[in-house]
């Protein structure tokens, strides 16, 4: 009987489906957009990967005004680690990672103006037969829609003048400044415990 009962433990290990972890990174480069009525808006929202397997990101508008027109490009996507036209520098990461840009065009129809909400999220995985493990994101959006006598204004992440190559450089460089100071001070207190020692 604990024959049995070992035999079946085992046997539900080795038929267990494998698990793997999802690297889901995003940044919302603009999430409030201000525009006037019967304008167009777009939010960017940048995916990446740095593991070296991939994996389908599916979207879904999930709260929205209604009437609106609401553009989601791509819907669904297969993200890896060298998907993107962006580079964002992570500080846990040796080099910049390539990032993979989202973009929600928003046309408010008939809309008065005041703040509006829209969410959206993201999901990903790797759908298949066996039990699916999903990683999801939620992103809440804003949009003011302004009257014809208000001033237009935009709140987005601005990007420094530096591309991150150069930002990367920058940080080893001061790396090695602090590596070499502390090599000076352990061989300055080595030789004072030598000499007095």
């Amino acid at each position: 009987m604990e024959k049995l009962l070992n035999l079946t433990i085992l046997s539900f290990f080795i038929l267990l489906p494998s698990v793997e972890a999802i690297s889901l990174g995003t940044l919302v480069k603009n999430d409030f957009v201000a525009v006037k009525q019967n304008e167009s808006a777009k939010f960017i929202i940048l995916f990446w990967n740095v593991e070296n397997s991939s994996y389908i990101v599916e979207t879904k508008v999930e709260s929205s005004p209604e009437n609106w027109i609401i553009i989601v490009n791509p819907e669904r996507f297969l993200l890896d680690s060298t998907t993107g036209s962006e580079s964002i520098f992570l500080p846990y990461q040796k080099d910049p990672v390539r990032a993979f840009p989202l973009n929600v065009f928003v046309k408010p129809v008939s809309a008065k103006p005041g703040n509006y909400t829209l969410v959206l999220s993201a999901a990903a995985g790797h759908p298949g037969n066996t039990i699916n493990f999903f990683q999801e994101r939620k992103f809440k959006l804003t949009l003011k829609v302004e009257g014809e006598a208000e001033v237009s204004s935009q709140t987005s992440i601005q990007e420094t003048g530096m591309p991150a190559g150069e930002i990367a450089q920058i940080q080893n460089y001061s790396n090695y400044i602090l590596y070499a100071a502390a090599l000076v001070c352990i061989l300055f207190i080595s030789l004072l415990i030598y000499k007095y020692g």
